[in-house]
């Protein structure tokens, strides 16, 4: 007779779009058990648990808080509802996958890293592409390897199409540098280990507004890093619906002894025919038993498989804080026009 491997009891706060794609993978986890999908539209929380076996829908999260059985959460609201829902879960004493950018405002960033180390509890930010194996590659050609030297500079693109705004409720409240740059600064930190210690850019509003939204469409950055090389930084989400590739993400680190770059999205296999068009062949991938597969979902079952094993996850709440005092001074420089250093905590 063999022992019954360990289970993580998981609630899940938010059923949106991420919270969508949270409720699959958790849900075919053998090592995590879905017991809650909670958000403030009870009739979608209950939508979304009933399409997943899962009893439980509330609209207050903090019902499913009181479960002593309950070991984590994952918080998969807005960009700008982090705070509440992470800061109660860790007080109740449960771990947490925050889905990214840790916060967007200094203040809430900063109040979540105090629960997390009040609370001892792990908290990781979900930056998934840090699972790439091509992000994880990079990382050990450039940090370990030092492949190519002293890093100059490093460039690092992300792009989408316009209907990606059409899938979320609160676009409005995001931008470029939210929803899109928030993955370019993690990667930069991921791939180099150095940080962003000054930045000077601009956004543009053009296509967002006419489509009755107040935000903007493109966002453009050069940054001074902290061993004196630069970056460049740029997101748009205006890519017509129509182009092939889907997203548009790379990355090129160049220096002393030479230079690495890569495509992060899969856009080397097309089909060319009178509807010619490059296949994404990442998110639709299933394994062997027929379970959706990719580098989100690992990066979701590595915070299942580090709580579980009692290791630190990460990106942790340190790495979500660099990353958004970062994303604050791109907001920053956008409005003045001026430079905006990024000084250590």
């Amino acid at each position: 007779m063999t022992m019954a491997e360990p289970v993580l009891r998981i609630a899940l706060v938010g059923a949106g779009t991420m919270g969508q794609w949270y409720a699959q993978c958790l849900s075919e986890y053998d090592a995590a058990e879905l017991v809650a999908v909670c958000d403030l539209d009870l009739a979608k929380a209950r939508a979304l648990a009933d399409a997943w076996r899962v009893d439980r829908a509330c609209a207050d999260y903090r019902e499913v808080l009181e479960d002593e059985g309950l070991d984590a959460v994952v918080v998969a609201t807005p960009d700008r509802s982090h705070r509440e829902p992470v800061v109660a879960c860790l007080e109740a004493g449960k771990h947490v996958l925050c889905e990214k950018p840790l916060a967007t405002t200094l203040d809430d960033g900063l109040a979540i890293e105090e629960a997390v180390e009040v609370s001892g509890k792990e908290l990781m930010v979900n930056f998934g592409n840090r699972q790439r194996a091509k992000a994880q590659m990079l990382r050990r050609l450039v940090r370990d390897e030092q492949a190519v030297g002293e890093i100059g500079n490093v460039y690092i693109e992300l792009n989408e199409r316009v209907g990606k705004t059409d899938e979320l409720a609160w676009a409005a409240d995001t931008s470029p540098v939210w929803f899109l740059l928030s993955h370019c600064v993690d990667t930069l930190r991921f791939v180099t280990g150095l940080e962003l210690a000054e930045v000077f850019g601009y956004q543009t509003r053009k296509v967002m507004p006419t489509r009755g939204l107040d935000t903007s469409d493109t966002a453009a950055f050069v940054g001074k890093l902290s061993n004196g090389g630069h970056a460049f930084l740029g997101s748009s989400w205006i890519y017509p619906e129509d182009y092939g590739p889907d997203i548009d993400f790379s990355v090129r680190v160049l220096g002393s002894a030479g230079v690495v770059e890569c495509q992060m999205h899969p856009h080397d296999l097309a089909v060319h025919t009178d509807t010619s068009r490059a296949v994404n062949y990442d998110y639709p991938y299933t394994d062997h038993r027929g379970r959706r597969e990719n580098w989100w979902f690992q990066s979701t079952r590595h915070f299942v498989h580090c709580v579980l094993t009692g290791q630190h996850p990460t990106p942790d709440a340190a790495d979500g804080l660099a990353c958004l005092r970062a994303l604050l001074a791109m907001h920053e420089t956008s409005a003045t026009g001026k430079p905006v250093a990024i000084k250590p905590l």
